[in-house]
């Protein structure tokens, strides 16, 4: 049997919160998978080591004709004859179909709003023909020695998906003041360089490294080493959640159901606040001294 999947959402969160239900897939066939994504998920970088997937192929969004002929190629080549679309649409149904493949499970050829983590859920269970399967979340990634470094977050997709820098500068100050030992690991991307510049010529006194400039792969190598995660709705936050690295979100701006699925991530919101959605615009309504004490509760800090 080859099976195949079609994962088409193009982050590195979005990947990582399909990944638990790639493993289901794979485990209950008893059979490795072939993965196919987006470049922009970075998944041959971040699933290098992943027990249950035969291959990670990249879709090419740079021409469609072009992604119609080479994914037919691509499913014909390796001769799948099931295949999972964890996308609504018709355009990598009719694919599959024009592939020759028999068995095709997918979301549904009309899109429709949904929860990304409940429907995931609800949908493989279906598929599969069971009940409560358990989608244990996991980033398979050799682990060395953990250091006493914290993983701040600071990335996002948009300057109004990001907690602001000086509060994150005044909550890495709260945090030294318990514990001066402490590293603090700036974790975003090139857009980010001068936010950490900022965050160093305010600390200059406090252990503070880069991953902006670092490929996922460099980026692996150092979070994995960490022992808290504490920052933004980003890719970095999932990966921790992933690496079995407590991690705590911060949501002001976009759904904090996204993190339901891995209980290694726990979403910090305003005081009253039991959910946070697209455009609620609440960061200003979380101060530093409030995750400080979170953390202190949760006994994450010392």
């Amino acid at each position: 049997m080859k099976i195949a999947i079609i994962q088409a959402r193009p982050g590195i969160g979005d990947m990582c919160i399909f990944l638990p239900f790639i493993h289901a897939i794979a485990k209950f066939f008893n059979t490795k998978i072939f993965l196919i994504t987006k470049a922009r998920s970075h998944s041959k970088e971040l699933l290098k080591f992943d027990p249950y997937i035969e291959e990670i192929i990249y879709l090419d969004e740079s021409n469609l004709l072009k992604l119609n002929y080479n994914l037919i190629k691509v499913l014909k080549k390796r001769k799948i004859n099931k295949i999972f679309l964890m996308h609504f649409g018709l355009r990598y149904w009719v694919l599959s179909k024009l592939s020759g493949i028999k068995k095709i499970y997918s979301y549904g050829l009309i899109k429709k709003k949904v929860n990304i983590t409940g429907y995931i859920k609800y949908i493989v269970n279906k598929w599969l023909g069971a009940k409560n399967l358990k989608f244990p979340c996991k980033i398979f990634f050799d682990v060395r020695e953990k250091k006493n470094s914290i993983v701040i977050g600071i990335g996002g997709s948009g300057t109004n998906k990001k907690w602001k820098i000086s509060n994150y500068i005044e909550l890495i100050k709260l945090i030294n003041q318990s514990d001066n030992e402490k590293e603090f690991i700036i974790a975003g991307g090139i857009n980010e360089k001068n936010d950490f510049t900022e965050i160093k010529n305010n600390l200059p006194n406090i252990s503070c490294k880069s991953l902006c400039d670092l490929k996922i792969s460099q980026c692996l190598e150092i979070i994995s080493t960490a022992k808290l995660y504490i920052g933004n709705d980003t890719g970095f936050m999932h990966i921790c959640g992933s690496l079995s690295i407590p991690a705590f979100g911060i949501f002001g701006n976009t759904p904090s159901n996204y993190c339901d699925y891995n209980s290694m991530i726990t979403p910090i919101m305003p005081k009253g606040y039991s959910q946070v959605n697209y455009d609620d615009n609440v960061f200003d309504k979380i101060l530093p001294v409030d995750i400080f004490k979170i953390l202190k509760d949760r006994k994450c800090i010392s």
